[in-house]
């Protein structure tokens, strides 16, 4: 099931639904939020480069009976228009929470959505945000055995001008003060899986972004 932001932004997207949308979710996963675009009437191909969330996704998808209109590919994202071959092909392109930090360019990410975008095609993505992440939730008192992680932090402007720069036009950028996991110790519980600061809203948690492709 999405999460009531992503859910949200798709709405307002498509507030007529997504019936005939092929939408492309890159770093799928196992692909939780690739079927329940399907569910909603999408055409949808589902890439990640994990092997094993691939294989369960396709189980899944099999599994709930949409396999006719979720398809996954395993593949890293640098791979994707080698992989799929298909430019301009998609109507959506979506991709949301804990994905861009593991991409070291993020221009290319950027190029690589617009070059699967149809003309006048969009981008629904969402994210930390990186100012929430000046903080350490991590337990000081856990041991890890393989301690080592390669993770990028993208500014704000970077992600922006990485999407304008590959020729998209920004038509969203809100900041939001929810996200769908416990992002820190401290951070509460808010109803329907979504979880926020204790208090007041002092610093943003997540952002989102709608950017569209020219119409040509």
């Amino acid at each position: 099931m999405l999460d009531p932001i992503a859910r949200a932004g798709i709405e307002r997207i498509h507030p007529e639904g997504l019936d005939g949308v092929r939408v492309l979710h890159l770093q799928c996963h196992f692909g939780s939020d690739t079927l329940s675009l399907a569910n909603l009437g999408a055409s949808v191909v589902g890439l990640d480069f994990s092997r094993a969330a691939v294989d369960e996704a396709r189980r899944m998808a099999a599994e709930t009976g949409v396999a006719d209109r979720a398809g996954f590919v395993e593949a890293n994202v640098y791979e994707a228009r080698d992989k799929l071959l298909e430019p301009a092909s998609f109507d959506l392109v979506f991709t949301t929470w804990g994905t861009i930090g593991w991409l070291p360019d993020v221009a290319e990410w950027a190029r690589i959505i617009a070059w699967f975008l149809k003309p006048g095609g969009r981008l629904y993505f969402a994210d930390g945000h990186p100012a929430a992440y000046v903080f350490d939730g991590a337990d000081g008192e856990a041991r890890l055995e393989n301690a080592r992680t390669w993770e990028w932090m993208h500014p704000l402007d970077e992600v922006l001008g990485s999407l304008r720069g590959a020729g998209l036009a920004i038509d969203e950028f809100t900041e939001r003060y929810q996200v769908p996991w416990q992002i820190f110790p401290i951070a509460v519980p808010q109803g329907d899986g979504m979880f926020g600061w204790p208090a007041e809203r002092w610093l943003p948690l997540s952002y989102e972004v709608v950017a569209s492709a020219p119409l040509r």
